[in-house]
């Protein structure tokens, strides 16, 4: 009989996952929270950046990785925070030095991203030389304590996203793998006016916060960063929209679910309503609905949040709204500067 019953549980399990519609869905819910459950549970500095990286992996149109991109992945992570320690180190005791060059990096950076450059490579370089000075700005040690820190997230988050789809692989459609961008070779004018165009959205945001001090707002800056590297960024007030949109929907959720987790605080109705909220956000994610485009931000968002506002002592007040407005004020932000600095662009340059 127990043969009968575990035989028939892996048929339906196949046949969910035989579905590529059901696989994807499965795969993202099933994998967020788990790294959600685990990650805050333990709770180790920057704990909360490994669900985060989670949720912005799984919905990118990449093929299934294999051990070798996963490895080449922890590598990124690794140079990226790499690169933002020795600037950390070194580089911000002079701040006549430190600006510059940080123009210089993210413009490379971004320059880099538009001519099809590895995304986790420029996502994990990103984080680093925007995240670790901020936490320098205490003390050396913290910076070096947090980049160490950040490597554990980063890695742990390959291995969630890798065992997602190892558990729940693509199934064989028959449908085209989606194809590796290619690096484009020689010098790219439209890519250096894009990454002209982000530096000059980034890099007034980043001295802000390092000139205020604002470390207890890394998460924005993170948030902004992610955001500033969608590739539709620069498309004015109907991409400042969907920005406000998916960070309404994902703030709203965030306060559904803390008022939810407040009332029955225990880890086992944390890990069941993680599950029910991002499956749900992934069956709309994964759908041909209208509203699927904001939803991968909005799950990102509601991580962002409860990262942010889940700890000892934590409560819903003006704090926890104050995120939501800073992080739709500072997506909103890098939306308008991106699209004058365009507009002033377009009017210099000669037709």
């Amino acid at each position: 009989m127990s043969t009968d019953c575990s035989s028939a549980s892996r048929q339906r399990f196949r046949l969910w996952t035989n579905d590529l519609h059901t696989a994807r869905i499965l795969r993202y819910a099933i994998t967020v929270t788990t790294a959600v459950a685990i990650s805050f549970s333990l709770a180790w500095p920057l704990y909360f950046l490994t669900p985060v990286l989670v949720s912005v992996f799984l919905p990118l149109p990449l093929p299934a990785p294999t051990l070798k991109v996963g490895l080449s992945f922890i590598l990124y992570v690794i140079y990226g925070f790499l690169i933002g320690l020795v600037m950390t180190l070194f580089v911000l005791p002079y701040p006549l030095v430190f600006v510059p060059l940080l123009g210089w990096i993210l413009f490379q950076i971004y320059y880099f991203a538009n001519r099809g450059g590895n995304f986790i490579l420029v996502l994990m370089c990103l984080l680093g030389v925007l995240m670790l000075p901020m936490l320098g700005m205490q003390y050396d040690i913290i910076a070096s304590g947090f980049a160490f820190y950040f490597i554990i997230s980063g890695s742990l988050a390959v291995i969630f996203y890798m065992l997602g789809y190892f558990i729940f692989p693509d199934p064989p459609t028959g449908l085209a793998t989606p194809p590796q961008r290619e690096m484009q070779k020689g010098y790219s004018r439209p890519a250096a006016v894009t990454a002209f165009q982000s530096t000059c959205a980034v890099l007034p945001l980043a001295v802000l916060f390092l000139s205020l001090n604002l470390s207890s707002q890394i998460l924005i800056m993170i948030m902004a960063a992610i955001f500033s590297l969608m590739p539709e960024v620069a498309k004015g007030t109907a991409m400042a929209m969907k920005t406000m949109t998916s960070t309404l929907i994902g703030g709203t959720a965030a306060v559904c679910f803390f008022f939810l987790i407040v009332a029955v605080p225990e880890l086992h109705f944390f890990t069941a309503l993680m599950f029910l909220f991002t499956l749900i956000f992934a069956m709309g994610m994964f759908s041909e609905k209208s509203y699927a485009v904001y939803l991968s931000s909005a799950v990102t968002t509601l991580i962002v949040l409860l990262g942010s506002s889940m700890g000892e002592g934590a409560s819903i007040t003006g704090a926890f709204f104050s995120r939501v407005i800073l992080i739709s004020g500072a997506t909103l932000y890098i939306v308008i500067i991106m699209t004058v600095v365009e507009h002033l662009w377009s009017m210099k340059t000669p037709r």
